[in-house]
């Protein structure tokens, strides 16, 4: 979980400085387009990275079906992110190719100045739910299992602490998180 959100912060401090630093500036030159791509490039490497760690992790001994399920939904995380990126890419790409195609296709006059806007919108991935849902079920079979321990003196009652969940519950952080990730990304980048 925290891959992603690591990744989606770069990708949005990349867009921000590639629009400050190179699309809005008249002055940019080839040097500072390629600083910008290069950013671009390590965002979106941070993406595949994480893509290729979920890929490769083995699920977990306990709660073996939910691994394996929380396992695929984490690479359907990643992918939707990479494609609604990689769409993007294609259309900035395009816009700055040919801007007049662009301006056309939009249908803006082309008498006087024109501000073309490539918007990156991210939506929400569908599998968000599904992790949420899982999250709470890891959390509920794992504290199941775990042992009541119960520590008191002689002068307080007697009280129940619970141990700690262990590492499945990181299911349902990376949950809580991805649902975090996707509230605060769902405004619109241009």
């Amino acid at each position: 979980m925290d891959l992603v959100v690591d990744a989606l912060t770069r990708l949005d401090d990349c867009i921000e400085r590639l629009s400050a630093e190179v699309l809005s500036n008249e002055g940019a030159n080839a040097t500072d387009a390629g600083r910008a791509a290069g950013r671009l490039e390590e965002a979106l490497h941070t993406f595949v990275r994480g893509h290729q760690i979920a890929r490769a992790s083995h699920p977990s001994k306990d709660l073996e079906h939910l691994s394996k399920e929380g396992r695929r939904l984490i690479m359907g995380v990643y992918r939707h992110f990479l494609k609604e990126v990689l769409e993007w890419i294609d259309r900035l790409v395009n816009a700055l190719d040919d801007p007049i195609k662009v301006a056309q296709a939009t249908h803006a006059p082309l008498d006087k100045d024109v501000t073309l806007s490539i918007k990156l919108t991210l939506t929400t991935p569908s599998q968000f739910k599904r992790l949420h849902e899982m999250a709470h079920e890891v959390v509920a079979a794992v504290t199941a299992q775990q042992p009541v321990l119960t520590f008191w003196n002689d002068s307080e009652p007697p009280a129940p602490l619970r141990s700690t969940p262990g590492p499945l519950a990181h299911l349902g952080a990376l949950a809580f998180g991805l649902a975090v990730a996707g509230k605060a990304f769902r405004r619109h980048r241009y």
